[in-house]
């Protein structure tokens, strides 16, 4: 299931992180690693996946969860509002082709339309 989460413009300090259903917060996993092997701190912990944005404007991430509800982690993360100069952050990692990436990416006309239902009910609410 797709999400989308807008930001208000001049956004700053975000911080996401997932808890699945009936499961706890998602947990860090390396995805650099082709197994992807859950990341363990020197104390033992397993920290929970935080992905951090300075400033929102511009970000359009996705964010692809796989797993059971008890050991559910990122499989893939990409921020598409990056400029195309600036390197990935160490967060991001996708395989496969960029075409694999932009299928996830939400329809433009279903979020224009989601939009509109949310204006409609806000001016609905002014008005009451």
């Amino acid at each position: 299931r797709t999400k989308v989460i807008r930001l208000p413009v001049g956004a700053t300090q975000i911080k996401v992180s997932f808890k699945v259903l009936a499961g706890p917060i998602v947990k860090k996993v390396d995805r650099q690693n082709p197994k992807q092997p859950w990341v363990r701190e020197p104390n033992g912990v397993y920290p929970v996946d935080v992905f951090d944005f300075d400033i929102g404007d511009g970000v359009d991430a996705v964010f692809v969860v796989c797993g059971t509800p008890v050991r559910s982690y990122v499989h893939k993360a990409w921020d598409f509002g990056r400029e195309q100069t600036i390197p990935p952050r160490s967060w991001e990692w996708w395989d496969g082709p960029e075409n694999d990436r932009i299928s996830l990416l939400p329809n433009a006309n279903e979020i224009r339309d989601r939009l509109k239902i949310i204006e409609d009910m806000n001016a609905f609410v002014r008005l009451s």
